[in-house]
């Protein structure tokens, strides 16, 4: 029996392994974590060095409970206070934050008849932990994060780059990618120090808040691709301010009088839609009320193009009205799911352009719209995004975003001219119904 010793005893290693693992991949609540741990101190002293290593690196609470609100994201458990040998009364984990050297003082506390006791009493706890895990709902048991990593911003930048200029809602496809990355925690973020931070609005900062504006700040890049893309068109309107070309002045006067309607309603209303809107749900309701009116703006536009006589004007020729309506519809599009591209390319379809040219009009707008919201979200939220989102995965995303956004811009004009939008129609309504399915399912909240 003694030859088997270490094996019994690594089982037994693998089994408390596996109890831990349950209970913190399935998201289970405060009160199932110390139904499943209260009986089962943690032997701590050999992982000291650990502890330390990730208080150092982390700012993680060591405490009976994991903080899901701090950040960055570090999974400990670890007991903070020292059970008598005798086993005279029962273990109580604490769960207010202490100092990093008492709590790992404290754990190395403990006793070696405590350990035996964790190696006895922890197998015994598998088989209540593991199905209470399973008999959560999916979208409770996600493990939700407290930083922005690389691979969350290669995800985030591509999906910007991607969406940004498709009319398919770059805002509602990060919302989506939030959920399915674990980056849309609506608990409060933490300082080292313990403090909750708040942005100017004296308003708590989330992780939900902090992915949200790093979407918006990514968009720099999708912003540059724009920039580099149709340089022409912005040292045209350059040359216009200096008077040395007139379609250049036009142009920027359509572009002025196209941009004002969101910049107005997009302070007056940002708080409500941030508040309200950025959720899967009205996602769902805008991409699919958004196919509908695409397949009605495509039909309108093949019956106009049917007339082979009719002439159809240039970007710069629009008059102030119909750089207005353009404009107007943009808002709408304030809607997390409607698309701003493709509010502004039915806009063009409305003033008689023909769709590249609305197209290149929907670009150029979204040049000024996009540098202008996020200089708004720096301005708003910089002192709460420079704390908790790292400069290297900001940096990422940002060129994520401008690679993938100079290959999808230039692929749309291609796109719109020989199929025009009713495919971008049936993928909304698609992904609607995909979306309705996982929200059924509990993989989406």
């Amino acid at each position: 029996m003694k030859r088997n010793a270490p094996i019994r005893n690594a089982l037994a290693s693998a089994l408390r392994a596996a109890a831990f693992a349950a209970a913190f991949s399935s998201g289970l609540s405060a009160g199932q974590e110390r139904a499943a741990i209260a009986p089962t101190p943690v032997c701590a002293a050999p992982f000291a060095p650990a502890i330390a290593r990730a208080h150092a690196n982390a700012n993680a609470n060591i405490s009976g409970v994991y903080n899901a609100s701090a950040f960055p994201s570090a999974r400990v458990f670890a007991s903070a206070a020292p059970i008598e040998p005798e086993h005279a009364r029962a273990p109580m984990p604490t769960f207010a934050p202490a100092s990093p050297a008492a709590q790992i003082s404290a754990s190395a506390n403990v006793s070696a008849p405590v350990c035996a006791f964790a190696s006895a009493a922890l197998p015994a706890a598998i088989p209540t932990a593991i199905p209470a895990a399973a008999a959560l709902p999916k979208a409770e048991r996600k493990a939700q994060k407290g930083d922005i990593g690389m691979l969350d911003a290669f995800v985030l930048g591509l999906v910007e780059g991607i969406t940004e200029f498709l009319p398919i809602s770059s805002t509602g496809h990060l919302i989506l990618a939030n959920s399915f990355l674990g980056l849309d925690s609506q608990e409060p973020l933490l300082t080292p120090e313990g403090k909750s931070l708040k942005n100017s609005s004296g308003e708590a900062y989330t992780m939900k808040r902090a992915a949200d504006a790093y979407a918006i700040i990514i968009q720099f890049g999708a912003i540059l691709a724009v920039a580099l893309l149709y340089r022409n068109s912005v040292l045209q309107m350059l040359m216009g301010f200096a008077g040395r070309s007139k379609d250049g002045l036009k142009l920027a006067a359509n572009l002025f009088v196209a941009f004002l309607p969101a910049a107005i309603a997009g302070v007056m209303l940002h708080g409500f839609i941030e508040s309200n809107l950025f959720g899967v749900r009205p996602v769902i309701a805008a991409l699919a009320v958004g196919a509908l009116l695409m397949f009605a703006a495509q039909k309108f536009y093949d019956a106009r193009a049917a007339d082979k006589s009719r002439a159809y004007p240039r970007m710069e020729d629009m008059s102030a009205g119909q750089a207005l309506l353009v404009g107007m519809l943009q808002c709408v599009a304030m809607w997390p799911g409607t698309s701003r591209s493709m509010m502004t390319i039915l806009g063009g379809y409305a003033a008689g352009l023909r769709p590249a040219e609305a197209a290149k009009f929907s670009f150029l707008l979204g040049l000024v719209t996009l540098t202008a919201a996020s200089f708004f979200k720096i301005f708003k939220d910089g002192e709460a995004i420079v704390k908790t989102i790292s400069i290297t995965p900001l940096a990422f995303g940002l060129v994520v975003a401008f690679v993938s956004s100079a290959l999808s811009v230039s692929w749309l004009v291609r796109f719109l001219t020989r199929r025009g939008l009713a495919p971008f129609a049936w993928y909304r309504l698609a992904l609607a119904a995909a979306l309705c399915a996982l929200l059924y399912l509990g993989y989406l909240k």
